[in-house]
């Protein structure tokens, strides 16, 4: 084995060329010589290439001492220091402490930390060889190896033995002959060696057949990589998946199983990730001192139970306190996961306008106590803000706490969710959308006055929506002029596909995409320069165009008219000084409005520094400081402290509702929802239904089509059916009935007999018909028969029909008896 070192650049005696290297040394005088060999500044090492050289198990052997240093050539100044030592009388004691050659040649072997009995085992997981000798980490990997095997020949495996210590498989495959067996190799060591290979199939192909073959743990194996990248992925995603990559049919039963269980073994259980929160958040205030992090349980039976959670790190703090406007968009989703409970968080907004996320939290229930608890651990983050607005839904727990807690913040209530419960019972939607979007407030008072004409309209909305939803009342200082709560939707959109995960692994998950957001955003405050950011100056620049129907009448450079042609001839005041415009719009928002631009414009010179007339919030000095500090990262759990518990923490107690649990909001109509579209996917187009009318082939008309009854010449007949019983017809209830009804009166079923009749002689037959209906034991005799008969008293009409006893129930009864009493 070649373990010498090759050079680029040697000399003849095997020194590198150096400009500083004197290779006759001994011209250079003794001691002086060695210095300036073993400095570093005398060897170019970058000219230095050193071969790898291989042990027997792949690894790279480390050079020695001796061979470095002969391979340096350092050698050849020991020999000509010994010669001249030798020449001058100089003692053995100093000739000896220059041979390399003396009893210390041992000390130059490196030290290898390995063990000879210890093996690494390394196999091709997507394509494993089973061939005799082929050895396998242990007896679990084998066999996830051997369906793996089996899946990519295309043949139904089958198990004879399996145990931790052999394995004997074979093919299903009718008659098919192909059979192995595995055992371990050592006695007391878990790796497996394939001893016997009987690698003959005669059966046709399994890969177009759901078999066994594919297991749920098989399942997992293959699917935690794909979960890892997508947490969010569907049975029916990774059915798919697996199926094209391996080719192979698998059930929707067992991909479903598989991916539980691939999901329990990448996150743990449900039941482990409430009590892993406070090892959690000893990991994020061990890096992240300023984060505020509490964790509330409740005591029952003796046992901790996990009640609500919040989080705000300690960037996201100081990030919206010095660089974003003062504005929080308060609002709450449901989880998707195990434990149905609701994640809560508080966004503010940029000066970009994104979405900024400050904090987040679980808790059971949207209730007015857990929203008290939320709202008071938001307090301790933002503290006591001189100028902040709060927007929040109609929820009236949420409402509540945040009178409570943040009594002198401005309250606002999102427009979008009054109206949806506004158009329930009450008309004149026309007017409240101009009402709310209006900037005065004249032109506001303008609309709700025919709104609020309605004696009940007024009630309403001072009774049930008393928080701020038009602009006109908003604070002009905050700069922001949101009437809806968007801000907190695109927070629920952008954690949406994360609800399903353990609240442990959804807490870690935030603060990796928190972590992400703020560097990408950072990156992006690097590369913007000015005092505004570009963004937002060329979205002004772009809205200076299309201003015609604007005219201006100046009374200084910075103070002028202008005048609406299109609105009525209408005249408003603009103070480009003072960032002012009548239509409060500029005060409202912070950015020049169309009559400001106008005016901006107008000016004498040729290029307007637009910067000069847009709020401070919108700078990109206020954008980096927003971003300006790192989210930590943290390692995984097995990094994280252990927080020890007498008792632990166990899952909060609740119970989850029947049915699946959704993960798509349901939209309202106003929204664009409906019953027909049931896509799950929002980035698929939803697709139209073009209404169109339909031409009859027979009479030519617009309308309808060939078999309806619009056309004429179908005509209107109806159909010949059988005609119904009514067995109910002519119903008399008991309670009604005579004392003749009462009994029902049998027809009879022999006939009349007349005079005339009994005069004429009968056949036989006839007289044994007559006979046949009379009562059992009476005999007609002759003398009775010649006998006048005796007139019999004249009998009831029979009934012309039957009654029907019918069962009546109590509530007719008792109808029944009150109709009795009115007659």
């Amino acid at each position: 084995m070649d373990l010498t070192p090759s050079f680029n650049s040697l000399d003849s005696n095997g020194i590198p060329n150096s400009p500083d290297v004197d290779p006759a040394l001994g011209e250079t005088g003794g001691s002086e010589g060695l210095q300036k060999i073993d400095g570093e500044s005398q060897l170019d090492w970058d000219s230095i290439i050193v071969s790898d050289v291989l042990d027997d198990e792949g690894r790279v052997q480390v050079p020695t001492e001796n061979e470095i240093y002969f391979n340096l050539g350092l050698n050849k100044g020991d020999e000509a220091a010994n010669n001249r030592f030798s020449g001058s009388g100089t003692n053995c004691h100093a000739q000896g402490s220059l041979d390399t050659d003396n009893e210390d040649h041992h000390a130059d072997q490196p030290c290898q930390d390995y063990i000879p009995d210890e093996k690494r085992v390394v196999y091709n997981r997507m394509n494993p060889s089973m061939q005799p000798g082929c050895l396998f980490p242990n007896m679990k990997e084998f066999r996830i190896a051997m369906r793996q095997y089996a899946i990519k020949h295309e043949f139904e495996l089958g198990i004879e033995v399996t145990s931790t210590t052999r394995y004997v498989g074979y093919c299903k495959g009718g008659d098919c002959p192909w059979r192995i067996y595995a055992r371990e190799e050592k006695k007391g060591l878990p790796t497996i060696v394939v001893a016997v290979l009987d690698d003959v199939h005669t059966c046709t192909s399994s890969g177009r057949r759901r078999t066994t073959t594919p297991t749920c743990g098989w399942v997992a194996f293959h699917a935690k990589p794909l979960l890892m990248k997508k947490p969010q992925m569907g049975a029916k995603e990774l059915q798919q998946t697996l199926q094209t990559t391996h080719n192979v049919t698998i059930g929707y039963d067992t991909v479903w199983k598989g991916k539980e269980k691939a999901l329990r073994e990448l996150y743990g259980s449900w039941e482990e990730s409430f009590q892993l929160l406070y090892s959690w958040k000893e990991a994020v205030i061990a890096v992240m001192p300023d984060s505020v992090i509490e964790i509330d349980v409740i005591l029952e039976d003796g046992k901790y139970y996990f009640s609500r959670f919040f989080c705000a790190f300690g960037p996201c703090i100081s990030g919206f306190r010095d660089g974003c406007r003062p504005y929080l968009s308060v609002d709450s989703t449901a989880l998707n996961g195990r434990w149905n409970g609701h994640l809560a968080s508080a966004t503010g907004v940029d000066g970009h306008n994104w979405m900024y996320p400050v904090c987040f939290g679980f808790f059971q229930a949207e209730t007015v106590d857990n929203w008290i608890w939320f709202m008071k651990q938001l307090k301790k983050v933002v503290g006591d803000m001189t100028l902040l607005a709060i927007c929040s839904d109609a929820q009236k727990g949420l409402m509540h706490a945040v009178n409570e807690v943040f009594p002198y913040a401005e309250r606002r209530e999102c427009f979008r969710h009054l109206m949806g419960n506004y158009v329930k019972h009450h008309a004149g939607s026309e007017h409240m959308y101009p009402a709310a979007r209006a900037y005065r407030r004249d032109v506001f008072e303008h609309h709700v006055s025919k709104v609020r004409n309605v004696h009940k309209i007024a009630e309403y909305l001072d009774q049930h929506h008393k928080f701020l939803w038009y602009r006109s009342g908003f604070n002009k200082d905050i700069k922001c002029d949101y009437i809806t709560n968007n801000m907190a939707e695109v927070y629920n959109n952008w954690v949406k596909d994360h609800k399903d995960l353990p609240v442990c692994d959804l807490a870690e998950k935030i603060r990796e995409m928190t972590m992400e957001l703020f560097h990408r955003r950072r990156r992006i405050g690097h590369k913007l320069h000015g005092i505004i950011l570009p963004s937002v100056l060329a979205i002004l620049k772009a809205r200076t165009r299309g201003l015609g129907h604007l005219s201006i009448v100046k009374c200084d450079n910075y103070m002028a008219e202008v005048r609406d042609s299109t609105n009525c001839m209408t005249k408003h005041v603009v103070n480009a000084e003072l960032k002012q415009c009548s239509c409060e719009e500029w005060q409202h928002t912070g950015k020049p409005c169309q009559h400001g631009l106008a005016l901006i414009i107008a000016q004498d010179s040729r290029d307007v520094g637009m910067e000069n007339f847009v709020d401070d919030y919108y700078s990109t000095e206020r954008f980096k400081i927003a971003y300006s500090r790192r989210v930590e990262p943290i390692g995984d759990r097995s990094f994280w402290p252990s927080v020890d518990f007498a008792s632990g923490v166990f899952a909060p107690i609740a119970r989850r509702g029947l049915g699946r649990q959704r993960k798509n909001r349901i939209k309202s109509c106003l929204e664009g929802g409906s019953a027909r579209n049931k896509s799950t996917n929002e980035n698929e187009k939803t697709k139209k239904r073009l209404k169109r009318q339909y031409t009859c082939p027979n009479c030519g008309e617009l309308g309808h089509r060939q078999s309806s009854y619009k056309c004429p010449l179908n005509g209107t007949k109806k159909r010949k059916r059988k005609p119904r019983i009514n067995t109910t017809k002519n119903w008399i209830p008991k309670e009604l009935r005579t004392s003749s009804q009462n009994v029902p009166v049998q027809p009879d079923v022999a006939e009349e007999v007349t005079e005339q009749e009994l005069e004429d002689p009968q056949p036989e037959t006839e007289q044994l018909g007559l006979a046949l209906f009379q009562p059992l034991g009476a005999q007609i005799t002759e003398q009775e028969a010649d006998e006048p008969a005796e007139q019999a008293p004249p009998a009831s009409p029979p009934p012309t029909r039957k009654w029907l006893v019918k069962k009546i129930t109590p509530k007719k009864r008792l109808r029944i008896s009150a109709q009795q009493k009115q007659y």
